[in-house]
């Protein structure tokens, strides 16, 4: 794996900690931060994690700008965007609510 070429500040390591705690105590955690607070490196940093403990991350977007955006703030971690040998895979809800 290639390594992320971005630094969290402080509060995004906190948020991403608080997260990955309520991952492990909860089944289900909703997440919420303000805009502009670095939500897409934020979660790139937990799919990151994530992998490095051998799970398997998918990450949907709603829109093409925000999946272009997941695509182009992922830096050195390699995103699948269709091909499988890599362990991100990405994806916008409109693709994915128009296959069969």
């Amino acid at each position: 794996m290639k390594v992320i070429n971005f630094k969290l500040r402080p509060y995004q390591e906190d948020f991403v900690n608080n997260l990955a705690r309520g991952l492990r105590d909860h089944r289900r955690v909703i997440a919420c931060a303000a805009t502009g607070s670095g939500k897409t490196k934020m979660f790139i940093e937990v799919a990151r994690r994530s992998i490095e403990n051998g799970r398997a991350v998918v990450i949907i977007s709603e829109t093409t700008k925000i999946f272009d955006q997941i695509i182009n703030e992922a830096g050195g971690i390699e995103i699948a965007n269709g091909k499988k040998h890599v362990h991100i895979r990405a994806a916008s809800f409109t693709s994915l609510w128009r296959k069969p």
